[in-house]
């Protein structure tokens, strides 16, 4: 990390996120700047107060820092955000404030005579640039996007892009081992739907130091779908036919009669006669049931997704490590095939009249086979990574 320069690094001037002109200056570019033995009256003090943004080594915090000639009438200078910050003697040229990131700051002066009156006031803008810090509630993108921030800080916590179009630009970006990938090693698209993109990633960056690994990974693709089961089975067998009933009896028989003794009643149950019932020939039997057809062919597994294109620029990469890793997405698993047809069912005879001299039930007709499993899918492609690191003179893409 490089240490705190109040003075010099004056990270304003080369923020993305840009600063009000004629506010944050360069103290040494304006003209209007006096050097450090220079005098105002308090009356000319608003031309002469500049400030600059500088980053701390902490995560999104920042120091203002102001400066202006020396007060040459006697004045004191009062400052105040939200409360007092300080009051300066007149020979004080200079206040620093430590604040938060990301915000519009509005700084007021006062010049006060020597019983603390307020003779002037003036305010002055400023605007503290944004950092990034990867944490787990904004690890994941879940659309395009581009970031313009001062700083990124990844370390544990991978940043996921989700094969959106990240683009991300900044002054700095810092990383403790830090990971930056398409998609998680487990990401697999939904059944019959084919593996997406890495997308696109660009980041754009003016220093960057530690390690980072960025994976360019095509998502899974999708299993395919078990070939669909048939609505009905096979073709039934025929019915089968009864043959002729043979029965003896003393006198008249009435009734229904079927193959055994047959006994006529009275309205009081007295047994008036029996007689017995035989077939005499038996009819044809039941037909048998349809063989079922094969099961439908499984759905083709589909194809994994690319890669994705990688875009990496930096200016000073003399402390940056980075690893870049393609790993295009394996196609998903075919679908099996479906369950054979169910057979047909063997003709039977009817169950109210299952004494009389029908032939006897068919056969049922035998399931069909399972039906072919789906076709493989395709993996996916290893895409284009351009990495041009200025410092290091390296300007690859493959």
């Amino acid at each position: 990390m490089r240490l705190l320069l109040a003075v010099t690094a004056l990270l304003c001037l080369f923020s993305i996120t840009g600063c009000d002109p004629g506010e944050s200056l360069n103290l040494d570019d304006e003209n209007q700047n006096t050097e450090s033995g220079d005098q105002i009256n308090s009356l000319s003090l608003p031309d002469f107060v500049r400030f600059s943004v500088t980053a701390t080594t902490e995560p999104e915090k920042y120091i203002v820092y102001w400066s202006w000639p020396r007060i040459i009438d006697n004045k004191k200078l009062r400052i105040r955000q939200e409360q007092i910050l300080s009051v300066a003697e007149p020979s004080q040229q200079t206040f620093s404030h430590e604040v938060n990131h990301n915000q519009n700051l509005n700084y007021t002066f006062e010049i006060l005579d020597e019983n603390y009156k307020i003779e002037k006031s003036f305010t002055k803008v400023v605007k503290v640039p944004k950092d990034l810090i990867i944490r787990e509630s904004n690890s994941s993108f879940n659309e395009n996007t581009k970031l313009v921030v001062e700083r990124v800080f990844i370390s544990k916590v991978p940043l996921v892009t989700n094969g959106h179009k990240i683009e991300i630009q900044t002054q700095e970006l810092i990383s403790d081992s830090g990971i930056l990938e398409t998609f998680t090693a487990n990401a697999k698209a939904e059944k019959d739907q084919h593996g997406r993109s890495g997308g696109e990633i660009t980041i754009k960056a003016k220093s960057a130091m530690g390690r980072l690994r960025v994976i360019m990974r095509g998502e899974i693709g999708g299993d395919g779908s078990e070939g669909p089961a048939f609505t009905s089975r096979a073709a039934d067998g025929s019915l089968p036919t009864t043959g002729a009933l043979q029965c003896t009896c003393g006198r008249a028989c009435i009734g229904t009669r079927s193959v055994g003794q047959y006994s006529i009643q009275s309205l009081n149950h007295e047994i008036l006669a029996m007689e017995n019932c035989h077939c005499e020939s038996l009819g044809a039997r039941g037909g048998s049931g349809a063989n079922g057809l094969p099961g439908l062919k499984g759905s083709m597994a589909a194809n994994g997704g690319d890669t994705g294109v990688l875009n990496i620029t930096v200016q000073d990469a003399r402390e940056f490590d980075l690893q870049v890793e393609k790993v295009p997405g394996v196609a998903g698993v075919p679908g099996k095939g479906g369950p054979g047809q169910p057979g047909g069912i063997g003709g039977q005879r009817p169950e109210s009249r299952r004494n009389e001299c029908y032939g006897g039930d068919g056969p049922d007709g035998l399931a069909g086979p399972r039906g072919q499993d789906g076709d493989p899918g395709k993996n996916g492609k290893a895409e284009n990574v351009c990495i041009y690191l200025v410092s290091e003179g390296k300007n690859d893409c493959f």
